[in-house]
């Protein structure tokens, strides 16, 4: 009787069972650093060209990572960060001519430790034009312009302050440190301010200042470390200091100033801790603040809270709160209330204005803010996969007959296709068929 070897088919079981493995292999990506050297002798466009070539080049999720030395720019730096894209500077860069460097796009721009960006005719970091989100965890940033000129002006993104020091030293009233229209995140570091005002935001309403750590200074006369006139100042921790002559602390027209920790002083001669403009709110805790209250032109609110602790018989009543500002309404026009309104999931202070229409609240709890990631993580080296070792494969008899008969058996049979590989691998002949 005849007999056919048939190693076709036991090809097509190896084929068929090294796909099932490859199937149950998860698919690992991992995010990519491409770093980047500058150097003294490098043009300004040959340190954009490589700079950019490599966020270009970068996947979502990839940090760009730039270091060496630069002290001779004669022209921004521009750079467009897409979003999921991260730029990390490590280097040392001094620009004598308009922005030092100039960012657009929808990424992270992070000022690491060893970074130095000095700006001697305009501002430090301009992120205005695009919605980059900047992050300032070490490192230094100072402009020495001669003319109105900021040190960090970000856009409608943000900023996050965790270390490292900023500083302004520009002789101009509306200048800063920090200038811009989004959100401030102070949680460490120094943000110093000779001349102009340290933190400004822009004019938007909504935007919040929150500092839970650091120190933000004011070192010149007539002059404003936070000023945030339609938005909220949140205090929780860190130090706000105005130290010059008829200084301010914390200023706001409209809008809301919270001081629930930390340290917030204006000991210059007639300083103020807390400058209200038209109807503007504020409440301190007592102990925090040290300096003048002041409501400059309208009908705002600036109280005392004697605790952070709350006890419920307060709810309705004004136990605990002390109205400490002065202002020019006219008491024949209305009455200025301030009471607790315990009903929801946190104490809520109430300050209203009888008789204008004018009610506003403060939350009376701690800021919240996302805790700091590891400012400068270095790359992870990728993982060499694990190999997979398959259990020992039963003892399986295939069929015996016709081709087609083996074909069923290897279509029904699912973990009969590794054992076919593994009969294989260690040496199988191939199944006969007798004619």
């Amino acid at each position: 009787m005849l007999q056919t070897r048939k190693p076709t088919l036991v090809l097509l079981g190896l084929v068929i069972a090294a796909l099932i493995v490859l199937a149950l292999v998860p698919t690992m990506a991992f995010a990519a650093d491409h770093p980047v050297t500058i150097a003294q002798s490098d043009t300004m466009g040959q340190i954009e060209t490589k700079i950019q070539n490599a966020i270009d080049a970068a996947a979502a999720g990839d940090t760009v990572r730039v270091t060496g030395s630069k002290t001779n720019a004669s022209d921004a730096l521009e750079l467009t960060i897409p979003s999921e894209i991260k730029v990390i500077w490590k280097a040392v860069l001094k620009s004598d001519t308009y922005f030092c460097i100039d960012l657009k796009g929808s990424g992270v721009f992070e000022v690491a430790d060893g970074a130095e960006i000095v700006a001697y005719d305009d501002d430090v970091i301009y992120a205005s034009a695009g919605d980059v989100y900047i992050i300032v965890s070490g490192g230094l940033v100072e402009n020495l312009a001669t003319f109105n000129s900021d040190g960090i002006h970000f856009s409608g993104a943000g900023i996050k302050v965790t270390g490292g020091i900023i500083k302004n030293t520009r002789s101009a009233v509306n200048t800063g440190a920090l200038y811009g229209n989004g959100d401030v995140v102070v949680t460490g570091g120094e943000i110093i301010s000779t001349d102009g005002y340290t933190i400004y935001m822009a004019g938007e309403s909504g935007v919040t200042t929150t500092v839970t750590g650091g120190t933000i200074s004011s070192l010149g006369d007539d002059r404003t470390a936070i000023y945030n006139p339609y938005g909220n100042i949140n205090i929780c921790g860190g130090t706000v200091e105005a130290n010059g002559v008829n200084s301010v602390a914390l200023s706001t027209i409209d809008g809301k100033i919270k001081v629930y920790g930390g340290t917030v002083s204006a000991t210059g001669t007639d300083g103020i801790a807390i400058l209200i403009g038209t109807d503007g709110v504020a409440a301190f805790l007592d102990g925090t603040c040290d300096g003048r209250f002041v409501i400059d032109d309208g009908w705002g609110i600036i109280v005392k809270v004697d605790t952070v602790e709350v006890p419920a018989s307060w709810d309705g009543t004004s136990d605990g709160l002390e109205i400490v500002s002065t202002n020019n309404w006219d008491p024949d026009d209305g009455e200025q209330t301030v009471t607790w309104d315990l009903s929801g999931d946190v104490p809520v202070i109430v300050f209203d204005l009888v008789g204008y229409d004018i009610v506003k609240t403060i939350n009376w709890v701690e800021c919240f803010v996302e805790p700091d990631p590891d400012p400068d993580p270095e790359p992870e080296p990728e993982p060499e996969p694990e190999p997979i070792i398959p259990d020992a494969p039963p003892v399986v008899t295939p069929p015996t007959g016709d081709a087609s008969a083996m074909v069923s058996w290897l279509a029904l049979g699912g973990v009969s296709l590794v054992v076919l590989g593994s009969a294989a691998l260690t040496g199988s002949r191939g199944f006969r068929t007798k004619k």
